[in-house]
């Protein structure tokens, strides 16, 4: 095993625990980065951020060594960077900007219209990508979910509820998107690739003809710690990022 590509997602992988989340790595994070980098091991981050708050999380940190790539938003965008910041990768923003924007005309702006005319929020959150709902607490929570139903029924939608909260973004917008678009520039091979993730979105970059080798720590979600174990991938005993470190040992040990 030679890894060229180290991706890992934020939230509940690197980020968490102990440390101060979403500020920057923590320093141990920090230095197993900057120690891949000078055994030829390029590396990356994929999450939902986007690509501004990855580069002053990256700024903020100790880490010496830069990512080649910052994949965003579920892949609405892919920048690389250079000494001066972010660098927008194109036509590959462009075109999903456009892609977005028709997808917008065509149906998400028709869902969102639906839904904020026939319930009352408490708090509602639109990203362009992304739109989160969360019912006010005096609607009826079982006709708002019966309300939803077509939506989570169409292949078009990816939906998800928590507690009050209804999620819903483009199925076109997964993480997988992005880092193929990466492969495709960087011409690197899946078994050259290593991916942590922790939550059921990262699955997507999950994937064997992205990548073959798979790493989460202790508190992933259990449908991650299964497709880890699947696909022979390593589990940390630790959570958030000390765990990311120890899985990746794992697999340079076997």
């Amino acid at each position: 095993m030679q890894p060229k590509l180290f991706i890992t997602d934020l939230d509940g992988t690197a980020l968490g625990g102990d440390f101060e989340q979403y500020a920057r790595f923590p320093d141990p994070f920090s230095e197993f980065l900057d120690q891949l980098t000078a055994n030829g091991c390029r590396w990356g981050i994929n999450t939902t951020w986007d690509v501004d708050g990855q580069w002053d999380l990256v700024k903020t940190s100790s880490v010496k060594s830069r990512p080649d790539f910052l994949m965003a938003e579920f892949s609405r965008r892919l920048a690389t960077t250079n000494n001066d910041g972010p660098v927008f990768v194109q036509p590959y923003t462009d075109k999903m900007a456009i892609k977005l924007a028709e997808f917008c005309d065509k149906k998400f702006s028709a869902l969102i219209q639906d839904i904020c005319s026939n319930f009352k929020a408490e708090r509602i959150f639109y990203y362009g990508h992304l739109f989160q709902f969360v019912v006010a607490p005096n609607d009826n929570l079982d006709e708002f979910k019966k309300f939803t139903e077509k939506f989570i029924a169409d292949d078009e939608f990816v939906c998800s509820f928590k507690q009050r909260s209804f999620s819903v973004r483009p199925a076109f917008l997964n993480k997988g998107v992005a880092l193929q678009a990466v492969i495709n520039k960087t011409q690197l091979m899946p078994d050259q690739i290593v991916i942590a993730g922790d939550e059921p979105a990262d699955i997507d970059m999950m994937h064997p003809e992205l990548a073959a080798h798979y790493i989460c720590p202790s508190n992933a979600n259990d449908a991650v710690k299964a497709h880890v174990l699947k696909y022979n991938g390593a589990i940390g005993t630790l959570p958030y990022g000390a765990g990311v470190i120890e899985a990746f040992n794992q697999l340079i040990e076997r």
